[in-house]
């Protein structure tokens, strides 16, 4: 039986066990109460894991099928690295509408945590019977939840606000259920964006919106509009931008439906971190991948209270620099002198970094503090 050992971390228990405070030599790393992997999360790396276990396998002991991956089954590296290597045959974000081409009977299809596009769902639960392979869909069901509400009002000629990064698996995949022939959608990038849209909905014209960010303009309804949210956002950004179309509809006699926001999950880590910040630390370390948008919250939450690096995994800590992502520049960068000579230092996680690479930091500091 195929058992990740990504999901499991001893030092990582003991630090929960003790309330998430470890004293390492002149350091006391603390913990949020909730932090890394979410229940969504788990399901789809256990979904995933077992998919592979159901492989059959062949007179020679082969398996007799592949498990093909839709993109990233989450946004973290270790994870995903560690499936390539036990056998899941990955297809890059940009190519899974080729999947069927590749795919053959026994196989198995794998839908990540993001979900996929609809059109390309709906060909393979055509196809699956047809061609002879399983569909696995561990599609977070917060993100389906934002669907069904995306998909409902849709139905009604409602214009549909995306509220989130036009580059993330996520918003695509609800951008693809927003739209039927008799409704408009708005992308909305970013809560910096929310002026603009906002001075548009109260003087119901769209010319000065950018044209990336409308689906079939001549459907724009301005006084029926629905508002959704990719789940992994700053709960401020989302209040923000709520607040501000709420105000413009209102102003023009509108209406605004908006959904429950972001999932339960990201709100849980971000009030819990919250809470780890307030509490004075000399600096914190965010973990986990560069492509998270859980995880880059995080960051720019805990750079209001103190010094914060970015970090992948304990090979990015030494004692004379630290190897950090910046989020401005999007490159990675070094600094030097970043380490407390004492104090409390904060270490926090997103919803997609593994137990493993939690618990590689906390090591990372024992060895440090032995020099």
């Amino acid at each position: 039986m195929l058992h990740p050992d990504i999901w499991h971390d001893a030092t990582v228990e003991a630090a929960r066990t003790a309330g998430g405070v470890v004293p390492v030599g002149p350091w006391t790393l603390h913990l949020p109460r909730v932090f890394g992997f979410c229940g969504g999360v788990m399901n789809a790396v256990r979904s995933l894991a077992g998919a592979l276990n159901d492989v059959p396998a062949s007179h020679d002991g082969t398996p007799a099928g592949q498990v093909w991956l839709l993109g990233e089954i989450i946004h973290n590296e270790t994870v995903n690295a560690w499936f390539r290597a036990a056998g899941v045959r990955l297809i890059p974000e940009p190519e899974i509408g080729g999947v069927l081409e590749r795919v053959r009977q026994g196989d198995r299809v794998v839908i990540p945590a993001f979900g996929i596009p609809l059109p390309l769902e709906e060909r393979l639960r055509a196809a699956a019977p047809i061609l002879g392979f399983s569909l696995i869909d561990t599609s977070c069901h917060d993100v389906r939840r934002i669907w069904d509400f995306t998909a409902q009002h849709a139905a009604t000629g409602a214009t549909v606000i995306v509220h989130g990064k036009p580059d993330h698996p996520e918003t695509r995949a609800t951008l693809s259920r927003a739209l039927t022939p008799a409704n408009a959608v708005i992308l909305l990038p970013g809560a910096e964006e929310v002026a603009t849209l906002a001075a548009a909905v109260a003087r119901g014209d769209a010319a000065r919106l950018p044209a990336e960010c409308i689906w079939q303009a001549e459907c724009l309804d301005w006084s029926n509009l629905a508002l959704v949210h990719q789940t992994t956002l700053l709960r401020e950004e989302v209040e923000q931008v709520e607040t501000a179309l709420a105000a413009a509809v209102l102003s023009r006699g509108g209406r605004l439906s908006r959904d429950a926001g972001i999932c339960r999950a990201t709100q849980d880590r971000q009030d819990a971190a919250l809470e780890l910040c307030r509490t004075g630390c000399a600096c914190f370390l965010v973990v986990g991948s560069f492509a998270s948008n859980n995880t880059a919250r995080l960051h720019r939450l805990a750079a209001r209270f103190a010094p914060t690096y970015f970090v992948s995994d304990a090979t990015a800590l030494s004692p004379q620099r630290i190897r950090h992502f910046d989020l401005e520049t999007r490159r990675q960068r070094d600094t030097r002198r970043w380490l407390p000579a004492s104090g409390a230092i904060g270490i926090l996680a997103g919803a997609s970094c593994p137990p493993s690479d939690i618990g590689g930091i906390l090591r990372r500091f024992q060895e440090l503090a032995r020099g």
